[in-house]
């Protein structure tokens, strides 16, 4: 019996895949940061969830771009 080898991951849904997960660390850490810069905690969440939602859209994009090229 012989093993098919698989194609390997598109780089462009690697990073998708990346931005995705890195998604989330943006917003914790972004929202930490800007928590000490201000006064209040709740004036940096917008700003925090704004960047992770561009990351985690673009992560999303390049997925779904990467696996439809790697058909």
């Amino acid at each position: 019996m012989r093993m098919e080898r698989e194609k390997p991951l598109p780089l462009m849904a690697f990073l998708g895949c990346a931005l995705t997960v890195v998604s989330l660390l943006v917003v914790l850490g972004t929202s930490l940061y800007l928590a000490h810069q201000t006064s209040g905690v709740y004036r940096s969440q917008p700003l925090a969830n704004l960047a992770g939602t561009v990351l985690l859209v673009l992560g999303i994009v390049l997925m779904v771009m990467g696996f439809q090229r790697a058909k």
